[in-house]
């Protein structure tokens, strides 16, 4: 069984749109939706939460599917 997915502090705010934090240090993984997450928050302070599918990580790669999720949340797509 794979390890499950998961980011650094250093790598998600490396990707985050400036001005936005993280509201918490680690995340979280979510076996049962295969998805990991965390709580960000927007430069108008709105909390939102950024995920990452397995799916996606499996497909694109680590880094490229957090890069796509962060920009899914930035552009509210």
């Amino acid at each position: 069984m794979p390890a499950a997915l998961s980011y650094s502090a250093l790598e998600i705010e490396s990707y985050l749109p400036s001005g936005w934090t993280l509201e918490e240090r680690e995340g979280v993984y979510a076996s049962g939706e295969k998805r990991w997450q965390v709580t960000v928050q927007d430069i108008s302070e709105v909390v939102r939460v950024l995920a990452v599918s397995d799916q996606e990580a499996t497909e694109l790669g680590r880094i490229p599917a957090l890069r796509r999720a962060i920009d899914r949340l930035y552009r509210h797509v």
